[in-house]
């Protein structure tokens, strides 16, 4: 790639990511907000059966798609350029995303009855029901905010993102308030979901125009279903490693084991936005293209050790203040939700990397190669929520999800790095000198008194904290910092012409 094109493929990702982290903070923000509320205004119980209904239908829903979201928009990236294909893809997936949702749907809310019994709690069969109804929205929510990506369309995600998220929160808050509890909740979350597939829908017009010849001769279902079927394999089990400890905390624990473990989880979506937003302005660009602009292997590999320091960051913060801030906004009836988000600082420090390797994966065409290792993951997970949960209650889940998914980004590093030919020994390095320097804030916050420190002391501890960091990375050798310099400004400034 010429020194013009990478200029031009860096500031693109940079817009892209940039926008991505808008839409992304909006809806973050306002699930927050909303799971906020949402705790106020149910009880613990009544909050458990909500988040055990989305748990289920999310863990049945979000995989039936058979993989069509992640092969359609590996094969948009790639065939951007050819509106032709680009548009037959799109009706091919959609049609077929369609009969499957709608058939995984129906089946769902027939089988509600019976998995409330299986819980023994009947409250859960209507919300299991209009759950089902929700899944199939967010489903095709993400089917268009994934494809927006892939064509490098950032805007557009941004604004369905937005429509999205503020028409759930709106049809949320009114229907709780309104009287009807979680049955309310469960149906503000379908009216955002399905609002937002039609905006979704909407938008995605221009890119589903009608073809010159047969859609078939363009696109082939044979080759889109073949990936399909490796992605299928994946986002089964990944979706699986996401949501399989919440439907287990309620077998053995009951809804407000549920509740404890949840509730917090779902506010940690600030966490994850930068890493996702990165993630999805980046893992396009390493798509092979008609137009040669596809991303170098030493940039990708910067950028994963760039997210890697600035989320072992957010690691002693979180062991620090996690308790208190965590009695702050749940209140009482949450009292171990702290400790909970606590033990999930290894899950947070990989976080950082864990969505452009997974996404990277996708966009380099072995979806197939991961299968093993999502299964390992998942093993590892379910085995340790079965251990850990009888023994040491609801914080052994945070254990076992630590540890699944410790295995599912390991295996993922294996395969970008086994596509892409970087080295893993500066990740590696990055990694070992990002826990050290963690570990240097976590004894200077302690020191100072860690959560009891008085309000003045804690404002000045958050300022210091990222200097702190930063030099304790410089002092052990830590050059990446350097590196994304050098981006930034072949980035901002433009090449001087004749």
């Amino acid at each position: 790639m010429s020194t013009g094109s990478q200029r031009s493929t860096r500031r693109e990702i940079a817009r892209s990511a940039a926008t991505s982290i808008i839409g992304r903070g909006i809806s973050a923000a306002l699930t927050a907000a909303l799971i906020l509320f949402l705790v106020r205004a149910l009880s613990a119980y009544q909050y458990g059966i909500f988040a055990l209904a989305v748990s289920i239908s999310e863990l049945l829903i979000l995989p039936a798609d058979a993989g069509l979201t992640g092969a359609a928009a590996r094969f948009a990236a790639e065939q951007r350029d050819n509106a032709a294909a680009v548009a037959a893809l799109i009706t091919r997936a959609t049609r077929l995303k369609f009969i499957v949702m709608a058939a995984i749907c129906a089946i769902l809310a027939l089988a509600a009855g019976s998995i409330a019994r299986a819980y023994a709690l009947p409250g859960l069969a209507w919300p299991l029901r209009v759950a089902a109804l929700a899944g199939v929205g967010e489903s095709s929510v993400y089917f268009s905010s994934i494809i927006f990506m892939a064509l490098r369309r950032a805007g557009l995600t941004l604004r369905l993102l937005a429509a999205e998220s503020v028409l759930e929160f709106t049809a949320s808050v009114a229907l709780v308030l309104s009287g009807a509890r979680v049955l309310g909740a469960i149906a503000g979350r379908a009216i955002g979901y399905i609002a937002g597939a039609t905006v979704g829908w909407l938008l995605m017009r221009p890119h589903r125009r009608r073809t010159a010849g047969h859609i078939a001769a363009i696109m082939p279902i044979r080759v889109l279903l073949r990936y399909a079927a490796a992605v299928a394999a994946v986002d089964l089990v990944t979706t699986s490693l996401f949501y399989i400890d919440v439907p287990i905390i309620g077998a053995l624990l009951g809804p407000h084991a549920v509740a404890i473990f949840q509730a917090p989880l779902k506010l940690t979506a600030f966490l994850a936005l930068p890493a996702a937003a990165v993630s999805q302005a980046v893992a396009p660009h390493v798509a092979r293209s008609r137009a040669g602009d596809r991303l170098a292997a030493d940039e990708l590999a910067t950028i994963l050790r760039l997210m890697t320091l600035c989320y072992a960051f957010a690691t002693p913060l979180i062991l620090v203040w996690a308790d208190p801030v965590a009695r702050a906004l749940l209140g009482t009836h949450y009292v171990s939700s702290g400790e909970v988000i606590q033990l999930l600082t290894p899950y947070v420090f990989l976080l950082g990397a864990a969505p452009l390797l997974a996404d990277g994966v996708t966009y380099l065409g072995v979806a197939r190669r991961r299968v093993p290792f999502a299964i390992a993951a998942l093993a590892v997970n379910v085995t340790l929520d079965f251990l850990l949960l009888p023994a040491i209650g609801v914080i052994g889940a945070s254990l076992a999800t630590d540890a699944g998914f410790a295995v599912a980004v390991g295996g993922n590093l294996l395969l970008c790095r086994s596509g892409l030919k970087f080295s893993m020994r500066p990740m590696v390095a990055t990694g070992a000198r990002a826990v050290l320097a963690s570990a240097v804030v976590w004894l200077v916050l302690t020191s100072l008194g860690g959560a009891s420190m008085s309000l003045p002391s804690t404002l000045v501890s958050v300022l210091l904290s990222p200097m702190i960091f930063m030099a304790a990375a410089l002092l052990t050798g830590e050059g990446v910092i350097r590196q994304v310099g050098v981006l930034v400004r072949s980035i901002l400034i433009r090449p001087k012409h004749p």
